[in-house]
Formats: C-alpha cells, structure tokens, sequence
C-alpha cells in the first residue's frame, strides 16, 4: 500500500490521496485539495488584509497573552504576516517596512505587485499553521473542529480573530487518545496485583512499592518509627514544662532518630532492590510495553504498526472505541 501511494512520480498530495483512500474509503471520505485555486480564491480578501494589515498578529495578541500567563507558552507565536509563497518550495513572506520580501529566496514585492499576484495566482499563497484553520473553516465550515492537544491550545489564539474577520468560530473538542496493549501484557500486569492504571503514575513509586510488597522487616521499622513519634511525643509534652533549651534538644534528638529510621529504609529498598533484580526488569519491561521510549505509545508507532498485523478490522476496533464526546485516554485489548 505504501509502495504504491509513495510510488517515484507522485507527488506528496498523490501519495497521500491514495493512501487514505485505500484506508479509509469505505467510512466516507472527502478529500479536498488545499492548493486548488478555487478555494484559494474564496480566502483571498481575508490573505489581502493579513498582507495589508497584520490582522491575525493584531487581533490576536490579547488572546495570545492570556494564554502564556495560563500556561507559561504557546503553541505557535503569530508573525506579523502568517502566509508562505509557493514557487518551487514554499517559502515564508516577511516584510521590512516597504517591500514584502520571500524569506530565502531572492524574490520580492511592492505592496501594489503582491497585491495584483494575490488576485492573479492566489493559489500561489499559502496559510501558516494558524492561519490554516481559518482557511479550513472559510471554504468548508465546521460545527466542531476535533484536534490534539497541542493543536486546541493554536486554535484558541484565534477566537477573537474569527470574530473580528465574522467567521463562525467552532466548537473545539480534544481528541481521543489509544493506548493498544496486547492481551499478554495485560495478563502479567495482573499476575503481579497491579491496575494499568498503575503504569501512569511514578515508576519509581511503583517499583518501590512491589519491592517492598509484605516486607517483615519494613513493617517492623514503621513500628518502631511509630512507637518512637508517640514516645518523643509524650516526652515533648513533659519537657516544654521546663528550661527551653533541654525542649529544643529533645526535639533535636527526635529528628536525629527520625533520619536514622529513613536512612535504614532506604538501605533496606537497596538491598531489596539487588535481591528482587528479576521483579524490577519485569517491572521495568512492562512500563516500556506501555510507554515505548518512556514516552506515550502514539509518539512512538504510527498506525503501521498495528495496521500490518490487524488490518482493517484495527480500524474498525479504533471506530468502535472512539468516545469522541468524551476527550480522554482509551486503553484498547488487542
């Protein structure tokens, strides 16, 4: 299938219309080509005022710092001008105060020039990430958009945009993310009394925690810990009724005790870990079936994958797990 998509000869829009549609065809498909000159024709006005004015930089700034104060970044920062020019590669438009000037290629424009080359070739324009979402919602509007993480957090940079430019601006919905594990690895997870769930969580407090699963002597030293807090306690209670320096060695003499119980707990969880070296590469093995590359499964394999294994009823399984109203992460058997 990727043979014949990436066939020499095709383009990268060929090679991507025929993969999807061997893929996807029978679920209904609508494939749009992005560079077609009658679309492009629908957004010119609204790419005349972003080369004129810098309305998507102006109109989103409030938004834009709203969101860095919230999360510290974001996605994408806009540029002044948020569109490319296609020749033979596509290449960004900057502009330096009188001409419009195409980044790394020794071409340039005058306000009028670029201008009559938008009406003329507006196919030779391109939008930017974030001006893509407004050409996408210009020629075919949405109710709802769906979208990654990282690709919600652009699109809202644009909601005053689309107000001020009296596009409909569309719901916004996070997308499902699938975590496929085999039925095998599901079954050792259990066999060692552990949940999934577990394996989202701090490895090293999981290891650490199995390590010392039903431990006699750990259970002893929390015991013993406990029994000397109560004493020092009472001990606390009766000395604060006298000179406050002998107060503050008792205190002090706590803490000292105190750090040699967590320095004995800690030399017990190495032993243990040295002893139990079977059950941590167990442990170990099993994190990696769940996050390749210490990483989220879906930044790892792409459908290949599992496409070359399952074949279309994969997807068919994907198109029954889905919950799109819900944006949460699914754990799929297979």
């Amino acid at each position: 299938m990727l043979k014949e998509a990436y066939k020499v000869g095709n383009t990268l829009t060929d090679a991507i219309k025929t993969l999807v549609n061997r893929l996807f065809s029978d679920f209904g498909l609508l494939i749009l080509d992005g560079d077609s000159k009658e679309f492009k024709n629908q957004i010119k006005e609204t790419f005349k005022d972003e080369l004129v004015n810098f309305s998507l930089y102006e109109n989103s700034k409030e938004k834009v710092d709203f969101l860095t104060k919230k999360y510290g970044k974001v996605q994408v920062n806009p540029r002044e001008i948020n569109l490319f020019y296609l020749s033979e590669t596509r290449d960004r438009i900057d502009f330096d105060g009188k001409n419009y000037i195409i980044v790394d290629k020794n071409i340039q424009f005058t306000q009028e020039e670029i201008l009559n080359e938008l009406e003329n070739h507006s196919e030779k324009f391109s939008p930017n990430a974030l001006m893509r979402p407004v050409y996408q919602e210009t020629v075919l509007p949405n109710l709802a958009y769906i979208g990654g993480n990282a690709e919600i957090m652009y699109w809202l940079e644009l909601k005053d945009y689309f107000s001020t430019i009296s596009i409909p601006f569309p719901i916004l919905i996070p997308r499902n993310s699938m975590l496929f594990l085999k039925e095998k690895t599901i079954g050792k997870i259990e066999r060692l009394n552990l949940k999934i769930e577990d394996f989202f969580q701090s490895f090293t407090t999981i290891t650490n925690a199995k390590v010392l699963d039903s431990n006699k002597i750990l259970t002893l030293l929390e015991e013993k810990e406990n029994l000397l807090v109560n004493q020092f306690s009472e001990l606390k209670t009766i000395a604060e009724t006298t000179e406050k320096s002998f107060g503050n060695m008792v205190k002090a003499e706590e803490v000292r005790q105190l750090k040699s119980f967590k320095r004995m707990k800690k030399r017990l969880l190495h032993a243990e870990k040295i002893k139990q070296s079977e059950l941590l590469e167990r442990l170990e093995n099993l994190f990696l079936d769940v996050h390749p590359s210490k990483t989220w499964q879906e930044r790892v394999y792409n459908f290949s994958v599992f496409f070359a294994d399952y074949g279309y009823s994969w997807l068919e399984t994907c198109l029954e797990e889905m919950e799109i109203t819900e944006s949460k992460l699914i754990i799929v058997a297979i």
